[in-house]
């Protein structure tokens, strides 16, 4: 399976821990959008998703994402890949329920 596909599962070793997100929060029963477009939102499941945009692209994160954008599991498989709003806006109540209003 490749890389950042969905059910794949993303772990530290080949990203640097403090530039993608990993470490801080994992285990903590929170998601983890990592966005190299830095045009995505998780607004509405930010009491439920970690958002990280901008990740630093040395290569391996570029190699370990697969994607310009990745939605993690609490548990690190991968929920959602790609790059656009609306997809990920699908894929986000099956994995975090229903958005928050506001």
């Amino acid at each position: 399976m490749p890389r950042g596909s969905p059910g794949s599962r993303i772990t530290a070793a080949g990203a640097t821990a403090p530039a993608c997100g990993f470490g801080a929060g994992r285990g903590a029963g929170r998601g983890l959008l990592l966005d190299r477009t830095g045009r995505l939102s998780v607004s509405g499941w930010a009491d439920r998703i970690d958002h990280v945009v901008d990740v630093i692209d040395d290569g391996d994160v570029g190699e370990a994402l697969g994607a310009p954008a990745v939605l993690l599991r609490p548990d690190g498989h991968v929920a959602w890949a790609g790059e656009g709003q609306d997809d990920l806006d699908s894929h986000l109540p099956k994995w975090f329920g229903a958005a928050i209003a506001g």
